[in-house]
């Protein structure tokens, strides 16, 4: 629960060191039986939704740097009329369970696993013991990334950190990486904000990874109450202060309309308890007996343990990943702080570098946090929108030129046959507009959909060349000089032909709605960047059963065999776009441009970066072949 001693790292990792925190307070030394403010309150305070289960069937992890004493969570259950939960003991790379670091870190240990009993007494909890160095922590991660679905790890807490300053860039890419797998797999990561205000170690910096964009950082208020009536002030007294400040990493989408200026990512996120005055009573057999728990380690698994109780009030006993978009998206779903001080900073009314957004009123979150696939939904299955109001999406080529009817149809969504050649530049595209067809300039005959070529005649370096259906059924693409360049064999079909792109990507030349010839193109399951989905349109598996739909009404649904199974439960906002940026983030901005909901991707930089309907059912973003992002849809 204060520094522990400086770390080592392996000769693979240069030789550098990095200074390894605990993040909360000394704990303050009291002479009751179980001491401290009724765990009942943080419910209270936090509007935590009514749950039965207690957490039963989730699953905590924490990440911890200390053997610690198991018999001091047995003396808390005990004390607490609490039975003992189910404790998975994990040692990463030759760590010990037992091993105290000598400077009470197995206090540390102690504040987590009680305090998550306290808040979740029925759920599991998962203790990562792990050696202070980088190689100690990317293991663990990865191991607790590979453990989440099969454990069913919902939240992952950590109450140690490092200076963000004293972590060098190679070091923090690696551990990005780690957490990303975690958050990626469905986990939810908090991490303390520190407790000594702007400072870390005496220099002007924040910690890590309460500063990582995938993970939840969080700050420290002091908790009040007269009876039923509770409120919150920033910490900051003679026991230390909230964690905040600016970080080094680049500002993520959903923290642009903070109001604070500036380009960087901005620490806490939110906050809760952390006072020791204030907060809930602990066991420690190294302290000699009960102590008042606090610090931002406190506060980690306390809002760690609650949204696992949130989850599993409505049913679900698996984990939904990074939870910011939602968060910052609702700042109404909190309670604002505005007073108190870290020393540097103040809370004020909305977002500030104290306590973030505030209090978290899980009540109000259960009904606009996004729900995993085998969870139930808490609003009605999401239907797919019928009668889209499509708008155009930037294309890579020349805009169509007017041709006589005809030719084009006038919605621009078929060619008939007819005598009439169509020059380079002309183009049709399918009803929804997400996939066009474009008879270049260069000759070349090209269909494009999200963001990229997705089949072409091959017939570039003949510029002047024309597009003809012809009559007889045959479309062909012929030279200035009228030389077939190429066709798609059909001629002497029948009447009544035409040429079509359907919503799913298909080129098609139909004879009185008989398929005679189709590209087959493979596109409709994938986007790449600066491609983007407005509403109706759709990514779809290769075999056309399961489908992700950016609807009208401005949510981004997962279908499976016509059943809803994910959702950004966005739908408040009419008319938005889903668009995969060029910096490797999926947003989906509002009519007004507004970002809404967002993967938190940007941190990767957009290079080989594609987002994949597969056929399992799951829709996964990868960068070349590392997976970035999931709905864990499967179906």
């Amino acid at each position: 629960m204060h520094p522990t001693t400086t770390p080592t790292m392996p000769a693979a990792f240069g030789g550098a060191v990095s200074s390894v925190l605990g993040l909360d307070q000394r704990p303050v030394v009291v002479p009751t039986a179980v001491p401290g403010r009724p765990v009942s309150d943080l419910a209270a305070a936090y509007s935590v939704p009514a749950d039965p289960t207690a957490g039963s069937g989730a699953t905590i992890a924490t990440v911890q740097f200390s053997g610690w004493k198991s018999s001091d969570l047995a003396t808390y259950a005990q004390a607490a009329a609490l039975p003992l939960p189910q404790v998975t003991e994990v040692p990463i790379d030759g760590a010990s369970a037992t091993q105290l670091d000598g400077s009470n870190g197995d206090v540390e240990v102690a504040l987590d696993q009680e305090s998550l009993l306290a808040v979740a007494p029925k759920a599991a909890q998962r203790i990562y013991f792990v050696p202070s160095t980088i190689q100690g922590m990317y293991d663990a991660y990865t191991q607790i990334a590979n453990d989440v679905a099969a454990q069913h790890i919902s939240a992952v807490s950590m109450s140690w950190g490092t200076c963000e300053a004293s972590l060098p860039d190679q070091y923090r890419t690696v551990l990005e990486d780690g957490i990303s797998r975690i958050v990626g797999a469905g986990a939810t990561m908090f991490a303390s904000s520190g407790d000594t205000g702007t400072t870390c170690g005496g220099t002007t910096t924040v910690n890590y990874p309460a500063s990582s964009a995938a993970v939840i950082g969080v700050g420290g208020t002091t908790l009040q109450n007269n009876g039923s009536t509770f409120t919150e002030t920033a910490w900051g007294n003679s026991n230390g202060s909230s964690g905040g400040g600016y970080s080094t990493a680049a500002r993520p989408a959903y923290q642009a309309n903070t109001g604070i200026p500036g380009s960087s990512r901005l620490v806490p996120d939110v906050s809760a308890v952390a006072d020791p005055n204030t907060g809930i009573g602990i066991y420690s057999g190294t302290l000699g007996g009960w102590v008042l728990g606090g610090g931002t380690s406190l506060a980690s698994p306390v809002l760690a343990a609650q949204l696992t109780t949130t989850l599993a009030a409505r049913g679900c006993t698996t984990g939904i990943g990074d939870i910011h978009t939602a968060l910052y998206a609702h700042p109404e779903a909190f309670r604002d702080v505005t007073s108190g001080s870290n020393g540097t900073d103040s809370a004020g009314p909305g977002y500030d570098l104290v306590t973030g957004l505030g209090s978290p009123n899980w009540t109000a979150l259960t009904k606009l946090l996004p729900f995993a696939s085998t969870c139930p939904t808490t609003t009605p299955t999401p239907t797919p929108t019928t009668t889209p109001t499509p708008t155009p999406t930037p294309t890579p080529t020349p805009t169509p030129i007017s041709v006589p009817s005809s030719g084009v149809s006038k919605d621009g969504t078929k060619v008939s046959a007819g005598t009439v050649r169509l020059p380079g530049g002309t183009s049709i595209h399918s009803p929804l507009q997400q996939y066009r067809l474009d008879m270049q300039k260069d000759g070349n005959l090209v269909e494009y959909g999200n963001g990229r070529a997705l089949w072409a005649s091959n017939t570039s370096g003949n510029a002047g060349a024309t597009l003809a259906m012809q009559t007889d059924g045959n479309l062909v693409v012929y030279s200035t000089a009228g030389k077939a360049l190429w066709a798609s064999h059909t001629s002497r079909t029948g009447s009544s032909n035409i040429l079509t792109v359907t919503d799913r990507g298909d080129v098609r030349v139909l004879t009185g709605g008989t398929v005679r010839w189709h590209n087959g193109a493979p596109g409709a399951d994938t986007m790449t960047p600066a491609s983007t989905l407005t509403a109706g349109q759709s990514l779809w598996d290769t075999a056309g059963k399961r489908q992700l739909v950016m609807q009208a009404d401005g949510n981004l649904v997962v279908y499976i065999s016509g059943k809803a199974k994910w959702a950004s439960r966005t739908s408040q906002y009419h008319g938005s776009r889903f668009t995969l940026q060029a910096d490797g983030n999926l947003v989906i901005y509002d009519a007004q441009g507004k970002a809404r909901w967002a993967s938190s991707t940007s941190r990767y930089h957009g290079t080989g970066m594609r987002l994949v309907m597969q056929q399992d059912g799951n829709a996964v973003l990868y960068q070349k072949t590392t997976a970035r992002w999931a709905t864990h849809t499967h179906g």
